[in-house]
């Protein structure tokens, strides 16, 4: 913007520029001019730097709004890496590498916020928010970076239900993810790891009883899984290709599946490997579950895929082909086994 090619002439237009900016994002009361603020803060902050008495103070103002679970977070997460460096003389004005950023560049770092809570939101958001649960001091990924990363892009909470369900019992269960849980149950659980803390999820250790009860219900295992699946704000196979999963659900092999299959990024497959093989390893023990890999599939679509229109019609006529998707997926995974053991 104009305002940040005028002011990197001159260190002092550079200073006013960030006072103003802080001033700007301090308590406005209007979003819009408080958003307008910190962008222009985050394309400063890219391209030069305050005097080093203003470099803790704007440090310390983007520190105070780094975990808003908005917009705003993600641009003052930016700011505070950017001038944490600079700050208390860890290195010197000369050392910063200036970078341009686009108005695309300011969508994407808008999108890096770590959210409140894991429901409601992208897998790359949930990936988010368990780094900074498990660390809050970690370093921001670049925006799309989790989503590209095929060895971190299994969240946690994907990985201790599908173990608590196994080691609840889940293989002998008779219609396990059919049988509904007791609601009052359901609701404690979800909101205790909302806020990405899965102690009461977790079966492995000694626990205390203070800190509350730890799950010990099946039912409710599987339908946390299930509510998150659902809960995505998109769905693992993206809105994009439904259609494509519609199609491949009509042909008579699964050769099409498997191409939209390989048309995911890199950690919503991680993702899907790991439940498809949960489901099949779950699958082998039909005779006393009565849930065998067409059952799972009938019950999963649902959670996996997500018409763009919204139309309960379309989504209801398209169901067939949509399990039998799923059903190809699932047949051909690879079984999980020693992790949960």
């Amino acid at each position: 913007s104009m305002v940040v090619s005028v002011a990197g002439e001159h260190q002092e237009l550079i200073d006013e520029v960030f006072c103003q900016l802080v001033k700007q994002t301090s308590g406005n009361p209007n979003f819009e001019s408080e958003r307008r603020g910190w962008q222009l803060l985050t394309a400063c902050a890219a391209k030069f730097i305050p005097n080093q008495n203003l470099c803790e103070c704007v440090c310390n103002h983007a520190n105070r709004r780094r975990f808003r679970s908005d917009c705003i977070g993600g641009l003052s997460f930016f700011v505070f890496q950017r001038i944490m460096l600079f700050a208390g003389g860890k290195q010197s004005a000369d050392e910063l590498e200036p970078i341009d950023v686009l108005d695309e560049d300011i969508q994407d770092i808008e999108d890096c916020y770590v959210p409140e809570s894991i429901w409601g939101e992208t897998l790359e958001a949930t990936l988010r928010k368990e780094l900074f649960t498990r660390n809050p001091s970690s370093t921001m990924p670049p925006p799309g970076s989790l989503i590209f990363d095929h060895s971190a892009g299994v969240p946690v909470i994907l990985t201790l239900l599908t173990t608590a369900i196994l080691k609840l019992g889940g293989e002998q269960t008779d219609g396990i993810f059919r049988e509904a849980s007791n609601r009052d149950d359901l609701e404690y659980y979800r909101d205790q790891i909302s806020g990405g803390n899965y102690a009461s999820i977790t079966l492995d250790g000694a626990w205390d009883e203070k800190a509350g009860p730890r799950i010990d219900s099946v039912h409710v295992a599987a339908d946390l899984l299930k509510s998150w699946l659902r809960s995505l704000k998109e769905p693992l196979f993206p809105l994009s290709l439904y259609s494509d999963c519609v199609d491949a659900g009509r042909a008579k092999t699964p050769k099409e599946a498997n191409q939209v299959y390989d048309k995911l990024e890199p950690a919503n497959r991680a993702c899907l490997e790991h439940l498809f093989g949960f489901l099949k390893r779950l699958a082998k023990h039909s005779d006393k579950t009565r849930m065998d890999e067409s059952n799972f599939a009938l019950v999963f679509h649902p959670n996996l895929l997500r018409d763009e229109s919204g139309d309960p019609m379309t989504f209801q006529q398209n169901s067939e082909y949509q399990r039998r998707f799923i059903h190809y997926l699932i047949s051909g995974s690879t079984e999980i086994g020693t992790i949960y053991e």
